[in-house]
């Protein structure tokens, strides 16, 4: 979703999907950019990666790749990678490490502004049913106990004394959707 730069609310983080997006390149091989040189980076996510390489005021030339984009630094096409990363076990498997992360990842409840306002009712229909059980199993819907945050709770609640929609609708900037595109 930041990837995207849409103007949309994410009211609610489910707590799962966490990753992150990393810069990473082969083991032992130093990313600086070189006098004279700009930084080659693959990545998937363009917009963010320029943004974070600007606010550190280091020249980068972008590789925008689709698919394994490890493969461009295991190739020498790039100096360096941006991309999620879970476990880390693809970099390891390509000799790559992660050198620094540029933000958190997670699963988001992604609603645009005038749905928001509107739909209001089936919204909150959608989230009291994450405590029903499953037609099928008959298990309750939620992964564990407290599976959505307190966000969901606030919202409820909001609803009960009749102060929906509440104030600040959003989980903040440090967030996004677990594509992040």
């Amino acid at each position: 979703m930041l990837e995207s730069g849409a103007d949309l609310l994410t009211p609610i983080d489910f707590g799962f999907g966490k990753c992150r997006l990393c810069l990473a390149a082969p083991r032992g091989r130093s990313v600086t950019a070189e006098l004279g040189r700009s930084l080659r980076v693959a990545t998937k996510f363009p917009r963010l990666t320029t943004q974070w390489f600007l606010r550190r005021g280091v020249p980068v030339d972008l590789v925008h790749l689709a698919g394994s984009v490890e493969l461009a630094a295991v190739s020498g096409l790039t100096d360096a990678i941006v991309d999620l990363v879970e476990s880390g076990r693809t970099l390891e498997e390509n000799g790559l490490a992660v050198v620094d992360e540029l933000l958190q990842v997670s699963a988001r409840l992604v609603v645009n502004r005038a749905a928001y306002r509107l739909k209001v009712e089936e919204l909150l229909r959608c989230w009291r049913s994450w405590d029903d059980p499953h037609p099928r199993s008959g298990e309750p819907r939620r992964a564990r106990p407290g599976a959505l945050p307190a966000r969901r709770e606030s919202i409820l609640a909001a609803d009960r004394v009749g102060r929906w929609p509440p104030s600040s609708p959003t989980c903040g900037s440090a967030g996004t959707s677990r594509s992040a595109s």
